[in-house]
Order: C-alpha cells, then structure tokens, then sequence
C-alpha cells in the first residue's frame, strides 16, 4: 500500500485514503493483491461527462486524463461515467472533489507508485487501443 501513500503525498498536502489515485484491492485469504488505478482510456466516458469547465482535461505532455481538484465542482458525473465495475476515480469526501490518477504529469522522472513501490510491482505499460 506504500504506492497510495506516495501518491497521495505528491499530490498534495494531506495523505489519506480518499486522497490518492490509486489503492489496493486486498483478497488476503486468496493471496490476491491487485492496484486499481484509472486506465487513461483512449475514448474516456468520465472526460466527456464532466460539465465543469477546465476541471477535467488531458495532459498535453503524458496523455493523461487528469482532474484539476480546483475547478472540481463536486458533481460526480465523472464518477458516475466511468465504465469499470469498480470506479477509477475517487470521492475526496473532505474536500468534495473528485480523485484519479494523472501519471503524475508534473514529475519529471513519472510516477510516484512506480518509482517508491518497493515490490518493484508497478509499472506504467502504453497499449496502443487501450
């Protein structure tokens, strides 16, 4: 879990579980370990529901699909919109905002949860189609 840790350090000024964009999905009596974080899909159904003007927009550098939690009104339509069972986007609920990951855009050396995992485990892979 050090991965959700980092990243919610990085991005800002409180760690917390609503805080990061990425966390674990822990099935310990199946040994089953798997982090959920958002895939950047290439056609983003939380992008285009997202009414709030410059509150979600893709990364010129990265490509990612990125939330600027300052001009997030707090509707969850993007929440709502994301096509996976379980949500690649989080709920900030002290800051009512909506939380993913933007592969770190303003690191220079990528993403937090790659770089800190001490597993070695994270790796970012680019899928042409994704």
């Amino acid at each position: 879990g050090l991965c959700a840790l980092v990243c919610a350090a990085v991005h800002g000024d409180a760690v917390g579980p609503s805080r990061t964009g990425i966390w674990i999905d822990r099935r310990p009596f199946d040994c089953q370990y798997d982090s959920v974080v958002c895939h950047q899909c290439d056609a983003p159904e939380c992008y285009y529901a997202c009414d709030t003007e410059d509150a979600f927009y893709i990364d010129e550098k990265t490509g990612a699909r990125a939330i600027d939690s300052d001009n997030c009104s707090g509707c969850r339509q993007c929440i709502e919109a994301c096509v996976f069972d379980t949500p690649r986007i989080r709920w900030d609920e002290e800051r009512q905002v909506a939380v993913k990951c933007d592969l770190c855009s303003h690191r220079p050396e990528g993403p937090a949860c790659v770089a800190f995992c001490p597993m070695q485990a994270l790796t970012v892979v680019r899928e042409v189609g994704a």
